[in-house]
């Protein structure tokens, strides 16, 4: 009897952990799947490849005069696509930004407004790297489609780890627009929010994406007083 009640308690958590094998098992291959994908071709800064140049924004004080205040435009040329082995998406780009402009991608569901900006953060192959260039601020403020929002305060998720500084906090608040919405929480900026906290709109998740964006410490500090 008591060999069999062992054995019976030893076939209970068999099953118990088999049902939890087979619930995980998705997410598994799903974080196994990512883990495999090719790597980004822009991967800086000891990686970079020869065909993307990528510039400080901030204005250091010890660069000689002539460097600080040259106009760094950021450019796109070339063609491009997802993988090594992928046909082209992007093809025959000649674009050039000036910097400090305000410009606007406009187009229909799938003319690839997100994959321009994806080539420009450096996520997409050349086609010819010898035709390719790419040239680019170092740090990019990036809001995706859908934003991400974490566990925790929404102070925390504009903050996101960085060391806390009122002055910009307030300056990326205001940028974002987020001001309204803060009134109309109960605890204000301190309210949690994410998945076990209130539910946000679509626009107040992407309010909030763009306010960190604003608030990173390694963007300039230029782009939040001059607007």
């Amino acid at each position: 009897m008591q060999i069999l009640s062992n054995l019976k308690n030893n076939c209970d958590l068999f099953t118990k952990s088999f049902g939890r094998v087979i619930v995980i098992r998705p997410s598994v291959l799903r974080i196994e799947n990512f883990l495999k994908m090719t790597e980004a071709p822009v991967l800086p800064p000891e990686k970079t490849p020869s065909w993307v140049s990528m510039w400080h924004q901030s204005m250091v004080s010890d660069e000689p005069m002539l460097t600080r205040n040259a106009p760094r435009n950021l450019v796109l040329k070339g063609s491009f696509k997802w993988g090594p082995e992928t046909p082209a998406v992007l093809h025959d780009l000649n674009l050039e930004v000036s910097r400090g402009s305000l410009i606007a991608v406009v187009g229909a569901v799938g003319s690839g407004k997100s994959t321009l900006m994806q080539a420009i953060l450096g996520e997409l192959y050349p086609v010819d790297e010898s035709v390719a260039h790419i040239s680019r601020p170092e740090v990019i403020a990036y809001c995706s489609q859908i934003p991400h929002i974490a566990e925790g305060t929404l102070r925390d998720n504009i903050i996101f780890g960085q060391e806390p500084d009122e002055d910009r906090y307030k300056a990326a608040i205001h940028a974002a627009s987020l001001e309204n919405d803060l009134k109309m929480f109960p605890a204000g900026d301190r309210v949690p929010i994410g998945s076990r906290g209130v539910a946000l709109s679509g626009g107040q998740r992407a309010r909030i994406s763009m306010a960190r964006a604003a608030y990173h410490l390694g963007a300039e500090t230029r782009w939040i007083n001059d607007r």
